[in-house]
């Protein structure tokens, strides 16, 4: 059975292309990921990942811009 956790990358500036995902890069905001999958039990080991509390629900939501509401679109 999996081992989901909330991970981040340890150091936010760095890149960590995730194999199991067309080699995509691992999101600075962080993800859920399976901790008992090999890959990921190797970037817990290196440190390259750190375990990490979820951010609070909508906490990632962009604001609206003001007009956003009454901006036409092109046509």
């Amino acid at each position: 059975m999996a081992r989901r956790i909330f991970a981040r990358l340890a150091d936010p500036a760095s890149k960590l292309p995730m194999p199991d995902r067309d080699f995509r890069l691992f999101p600075a905001a962080g993800m859920t990921v399976d901790a008992d999958d090999p890959f990921w039990m190797a970037c817990l080991a290196d440190g390259s990942v750190v375990e990490a509390s979820p951010p609070e629900k909508g906490a990632e939501k962009v604001p609206a811009s003001p007009n956003a509401s009454t901006a036409k679109t092109k046509r």
